[in-house]
């Protein structure tokens, strides 16, 4: 089976969940009935492949990640990524992330998020740094009898392409111009300890990206269709409070 047959395979698992939902649009109780905790902290481990991004596979991930709800309508999400993943072009490569992220719950079921992230990447022949935007929503779900959360985000094209326009950025690299639809599937699948779960997850995206060209020759580019998945290993430090 090809990586793109792979995608799509996963893609359509996580369209089947929502039946699997309670309503969506439940209304938030006025008063919190259950314990809220000061946070929660999560070990992150990722294998999946971004190959038609340049990479090559498999695509690894590890890092933490901080949850912290403010009380039963906002939370807080923090997490910091590391990937040795080798580019193509250079046969090497080390990639570091980090973002913020913000949820409003104007439902108790149905969430509306915003997330920057700063991502920095390596290697022998360049290196190059860039802000992504994101803005989405997030669906609090019930897989066959697990707690877990959908949600769907749209990466917003961010950052300079020609010089003459605008300011680059100090590596001189034009920016891919990437967007595009990510769709992320995660479940508390397993309590192992009092405190301790396991959560496990899926990601599937699909981007529209640009390849370099001479900043300083205005120019037509060539651009991409690509996708991209990774399946997630969660180790969650804290309460399992009924607000995940």
């Amino acid at each position: 089976m090809t990586v793109r047959s792979l995608n799509l395979a996963l893609a359509a698992v996580l369209a089947t969940i929502t039946p699997f939902a309670p309503p969506v649009f439940t209304q938030v109780p006025s008063a919190i009935s259950g314990p809220i905790p000061f946070g929660r902290l999560m070990i992150d481990t990722q294998l999946g492949t971004e190959k038609q991004l340049g990479f090559k596979p498999p695509d690894l991930g590890f890092g933490f990640s901080v949850e912290k709800p403010i009380g039963s309508h906002a939370e807080l999400q923090s997490s910091v990524a590391y990937s040795p993943d080798k580019k193509y072009v250079s046969d090497d490569g080390n990639s570091f992330r980090w973002g913020a992220r913000v949820i409003w719950f104007p439902r108790r079921r149905f969430g509306i998020s915003g997330e920057i992230r700063r991502s920095y990447l390596w290697t022998s022949q360049f290196e190059k740094s860039g802000w992504t935007a994101t803005a989405g929503v997030m669906i609090r779900d019930n897989l066959l009898g697990a707690p877990g959360r959908f949600s769907v985000d749209y990466v917003i094209p961010e950052g300079c392409v020609w010089a003459a326009e605008c300011l680059l950025p100090a590596d001189g690299i034009q920016s891919n111009r990437t967007q595009g639809p990510e769709f992320y599937q995660e479940i508390r699948a397993l309590s192992l300890a009092p405190g301790y779960t396991m959560r496990l997850g899926g990601r599937v995206s699909f981007y529209h990206f640009c390849d370099q060209a001479n900043p300083l020759a205005p120019m037509p580019r060539t651009c991409h269709l690509a996708d991209a998945m990774a399946l997630t290993v969660r180790l969650e430090f804290g309460g399992k409070d009924r607000w995940y």
